[in-house]
């Protein structure tokens, strides 16, 4: 797959850039502006509180940039989103990943729809404005690609410590298609001097830490108590419910053992949590469901390298899509440590994502 270029936003165009109140997404607005791209800051608010100061400062930079600035709620649709896409995945017995559901539903799906629907009603978008390209933008680490095949893809940050393509391979066509990442092929320093020529009242802000869900706004609002076992069903003890409990886990089980033990199993059925030794969390063959790939994925499906997590380094592996099209299977070369249901599994060649999906 020969190198490819992060797609950008044309001259001319309308940018609707999604503005935290952080640098990245202040430095996206006033970059843009310079290159001729009439921007709308618009701020996703999320919660009932908490983000009284963020939403100040992307206030503060369109006016210092000279844009409008837009605050769209979402809090009642995110309510939602929590209760039936992540909270019932920890009642399943898996751990989710939030930030990779909420950019797909949320941050790039409602968020955007509802502030066209606003910009309809409250006349926010003009007639000239209608005539132009319309484009979205954010302060993402990640690049926006088009491969051989027509498709669009998201490629890794050359920025590794700051590389998010993990959080946004769910990302649909349409939604790429309109999409971009001005900063995909920068790194952080960059970005600072950058806030600093722009004067930028946020260019001394501490980067976000994405704390924008804790575990316990996450977990079901109601558990039944877990019991703990070993592999072979001895009850070695009583626990929480089932979400405060992930694959690989070794502190805070509450149980007394001379060897140290570990979280390998959860089962919600039957509310057991097992444990076992270290040696009994390494995998080299799993599966993944509610799979997205572009068609790349079949043509390089034996030179794949696969993340299991986050912050984890890109394993070689195999890939093979079962007969009905509904899972991948993954094999790696080496045993992989904690595969964890619920989490994603990514799937690149090289830089570029060819899909992924949910461990199961």
């Amino acid at each position: 797959m020969e190198h490819l270029v992060n797609e950008q936003i044309p001259p001319g165009s309308l940018a609707l850039v999604a503005m935290s109140g952080g640098v990245d997404s202040s430095v996206v607005a006033a970059m843009l502006l310079e290159q001729g791209i009439r921007c709308i800051g618009v701020t996703m608010q999320h919660k009932p509180s908490g983000q009284e100061g963020d939403i100040a400062d992307a206030k503060a930079v369109c006016q210092h940039l000279g844009i409008e600035h837009i605050t769209v709620s979402i809090q009642e649709e995110y309510e939602t989103f929590l209760e039936q896409e992540i909270r019932q995945v920890y009642a399943q017995g898996r751990t989710p990943n939030p930030c990779v559901l909420c950019n797909e539903r949320m941050k790039f799906g409602l968020f955007f729809d509802k502030f066209i629907t606003l910009s309809e009603q409250q006349q926010i978008i003009s007639e000239e404005d209608k005539n132009r390209p319309i484009f979205y933008a954010s302060g993402h680490y990640a690049r926006v690609v088009k491969l051989d095949s027509g498709y669009y893809s998201v490629a890794r940050a050359p920025y590794a410590q700051k590389d998010q393509s993990y959080f946004l391979y769910r990302l649909t066509q349409q939604q790429l298609e309109r999409l971009r990442f001005p900063l995909g092929e920068m790194e952080k320093p960059q970005v600072r001097l950058l806030a600093e020529k722009y004067g930028l009242v946020v260019k001394q802000k501490p980067d976000s830490q994405d704390f924008c869900m804790h575990p316990s706004v996450l977990r079901p609002i109601k558990e039944l108590p877990t019991v703990i076992v070993n592999k072979q069903g001895d009850i070695l003890g009583s626990g929480l419910g089932i979400s405060h409990y992930t694959i690989g886990m070794r502190r805070g089980l509450g149980v007394s053992s001379k060897i140290p033990l570990y979280v390998t199993a959860l089962r919600p059925q039957t509310g057991e949590v097992v444990l076992g030794e270290e040696s009994d969390l390494y995998s080299s063959q799993f599966r993944i469901d509610q799979i997205v790939y572009v068609p790349e994925l079949l043509q390089y499906a034996d030179a794949v390298s696969v993340r299991i997590r986050s912050m984890s380094a890109a394993q070689p592996a195999t890939v093979t899509l079962s007969e009905d099209g509904s899972m991948i299977y993954i094999e790696t070369q080496q045993p992989q440590r904690a595969v964890t249901p619920g989490q994603s599994a990514v799937l690149y060649h090289g830089e570029v994502v060819l899909g992924g999906g949910f461990i199961c």
